[in-house]
Parts: structure tokens; sequence; C-alpha cells
């Protein structure tokens, strides 16, 4: 949740809390975004100060009863990109907005048409579903639209400290990019791949995961978890050994499958990040886990929380 400070104002008891600056100063911020994350956290930083010169402001009067005002900072804007065939959008939307960001649902054509769009937001997502019906491959399709088209912005988006991820159909989507891991042993474009599952059918149910120790910002203090699967081709594949032994020297590999590998994915690879942090792929749904009635078995597990609001309060606190 957004951080908020408490102050009284006497003059305040008969009518709504208000305070006439801040809700100016952040719709300007949100309008206009921010062209990095430094300059995001900036302008919170700015209002930090000007919310303790409006509480230092006010004066107090014991005839009137102290009324609450409470003035928030800004909250992240969240880009999530769809698609034809997108169908997970809703979910992530719900999951970035309880983790304390403010969502726009946007399609890429919108984004083909003006790709300055990308300035006005803090994080980007891709979310999971089956983008233009996963023709040819999953993701293949969206990915090349992506590299052909927006490569360029997109990569300013992560240069400028701005957090990305593809969740299920998201992360086949980056791998198929040059986006997700990036450079691996020497090359370019895409080294990895997400293929068919071993079994050679769609998975659908629970998988326990483990971190590992990577630069990954969503996955920062995460041990171990439990989220759905549900895919058909969620076998991560590296380009070639040379490729494999870097990710794991470049501690790029984020999330592990624990104790049952559902697809067949080398050395059981759930996620994996770039080796700045910031982007991040996963065949796991962690936006289906956000409440804690979402699991299965949550009335034996004592839950105040799902396992996956995590991720995306990490990627809040990134840029705030």
């Amino acid at each position: 949740m957004p951080e908020s400070v408490q102050c009284v104002d006497p003059n305040l008891a008969q009518s709504p809390p208000f305070c006439p600056a801040f809700p100016a100063v952040r719709n300007h911020f949100n309008r206009e975004g921010a062209k990095d994350a430094k300059e995001f956290q900036r302008h919170n930083s700015h209002l930090r100060a000007l919310r303790v010169l409006a509480v230092e402001s006010l004066s107090f009067d014991s005839q009137f009863p102290p009324l609450p005002v409470n003035i928030p900072l800004m909250r992240p804007m969240t880009l999530i990109l769809r698609s034809a065939g997108t169908n997970c959008d809703g979910e992530t939307a719900y999951a970035f907005q309880k983790a304390g960001a403010d969502v726009e649902s946007v399609h890429v054509n919108r984004l083909l048409e003006n790709p300055a769009l990308l300035d006005r937001f803090q994080i980007l997502a891709f979310p999971g579903g089956f983008s233009y019906g996963d023709d040819i491959a999953a993701g293949k399709i969206l990915a090349n639209q992506l590299s052909h088209h927006l490569a360029e912005p997109l990569h300013r988006f992560v240069a400028a400290g701005k957090p990305v991820i593809g969740i299920c159909n998201g992360f086949q989507v980056l791998v198929k990019t040059d986006l997700l891991p990036g450079p691996l042993a020497g090359k370019t474009g895409q080294t990895c791949t997400l293929t068919n599952n071993d079994s050679g059918r769609f998975i659908d149910r629970w998988i326990k995961l483990e971190s590992r120790p990577s630069p990954c910002i969503w996955t920062a203090g995460l041990s171990a978890l439990e989220l759905p699967i549900a895919h058909g081709e969620g076998k991560f594949v590296p380009g070639d050994d040379a490729a494999r032994t870097e990710l794991w020297n470049n501690r790029q590999v984020a999330l592990v499958y624990a104790g049952d590998n559902p697809n067949g994915s080398t050395d059981a690879i759930a996620g994996v990040c770039d080796r700045t942090g910031l982007v991040f792929g996963l065949m796991p749904h962690p936006e289906r886990h956000i409440d804690p009635i979402q699991h299965p078995a949550w009335s034996s597990r004592n839950a105040q929380v799902g396992e996956g609001l995590k991720i995306f309060q990490n990627a809040i606190a990134a840029v705030a």
C-alpha cells in the first residue's frame, strides 16, 4: 500500500479531508510520467517534503476534534500489454493494484501506433494467455512484433531502471525476443526457448517452487512458495551447454521447480531474469495466488496473503 501520513486540521472538521496541493501534483506526475525510475523516486521525495510542510503549516485548537487527513504518495503506473488471445490481464491488473500500483491495460496495436506511451509507466507486464492463438509457436507472433517494431523503446525502458515481467505466455514472448535472458556465451538475440512439455500434454495444477540467489528484484526475499501452472509449452531449454552454464554463472536462474519437474525443463528452471535483475519471466502464475483463499488447501493453511503477492510488491518497492 502507498505510504501516507496523518495530520489534523481543526478547520476541516466540517468538510471532507482534502489537501489541495497533492492531487494536482500527483495527477501531473501520473499524466506526464517519469523518464526513469530515479525520476519517479525524486517525485515521491518531493511529495514527502511537501507533505511535511503541509503538516507543519496546520494550526490546532482544542475546541475542535482532530480530523485525520491522509496524503498518499504516488502509486507507480503499470502497463499491462495485451494482444488477441491474452486472457490473464484482469488477474494481473488485480495483483498489481493489490500490491500498490495503478494499472492501465493497453493493446499492442496502440503501442505500435505510439511507442512513446511507454514513457508514462514505471512497470511493464506481459500477462498469460494464448497471444495470437499461439500460432507458429507459443508467444512467437507477439515476440516478432516486439523485436521488429518496439525493440528500441523496450530496451530504453529497461535501461531507465524500470522492471518488466512476463508470466506464462508473457515469459514465452520475452524469451523469443532478445530481452530475456539477454546475451549469453557471446550470442545475442534469442538464446533460450520454451517448448513442448515432455508429457506432450497441457498441464494445469499447483507446483512447489524454490528461489535461487540472483539479482532479480521480483524474487527478492522469497525462499519457497507454491503457485499454479497452466501450460503446454513450458519446458525451458537453453540454446546450448555454454548458454546453460552462463545462466548459472551469471545467477540468472531465479526460480526452480522443487521436487517435481512438471515439464522437463533443463535443471528444473521455472523462471529467469536478465543480468540487471529487472526483466523477469516465469511459467507459474503468481497473479493466481494473491489472496489466500485462492489456494486449494486455504482452509488449513491459515495464511494472511497469497504467496504470489510478494512478487508484485517487490516491483512496487523497486520503483517507489
